[in-house]
């Protein structure tokens, strides 16, 4: 289940950002020490600086940019009941290797951290990377899902 940052609803419900047209982006923190989530936190800067937030750097965590993050495909909005679900594909890193990923933060992406609102984070049970090829799979069968749920039921 995903958490969601306040700022990055407020952007979206305020249309500053939309999910569909916009570019939005997913980058995996180690498990050095446990990763935090802190609702408050507004731009992928904040939640870098939070305790136990540590994003991977090892050279096989390579993706857009010269980050290992990823951009994600396939999106939807469903709105249903007081209910919306934002959907995607599920996200794969090739041969990711040497690090244990403990969880995965979802942002807008603009032109940098301090500007890249945040929307949601991701814990896992710690993953080893072992030169597999890592997904981060959404909910449903296959991987691609629901993202995260923002519910006024």
């Amino acid at each position: 289940m995903a958490n969601v940052y306040l700022e990055g609803m407020k952007a979206i419900h305020n249309g500053g950002d939309d999910l569909l047209t916009g570019t939005i982006r997913a980058l995996l923190l180690t498990d050095g020490t446990v990763a935090t989530f802190d609702e408050t936190s507004s731009f992928v800067t904040q939640v870098l600086a939070e305790a136990g937030n540590t994003e991977a750097t090892d050279a096989s965590y390579t993706g857009q940019g010269a980050t290992g993050r990823l951009t994600l495909g396939t999106k939807s909005v469903n709105e249903a009941g007081g209910k919306i679900d934002f959907t995607a594909a599920k996200l794969t890193w090739t041969a990711l290797d040497s690090f244990t990923v403990s969880a995965a933060v979802v942002f807008f992406f603009v032109s940098a951290d301090s500007d890249s609102e945040a929307i949601s984070f991701h814990n896992f049970t710690d993953k080893a990377a072992n030169g597999s090829d890592f997904e981060v799979r959404w909910s449903g069968t296959d991987g691609n899902g629901i993202v995260f749920t923002v519910d006024n039921s």
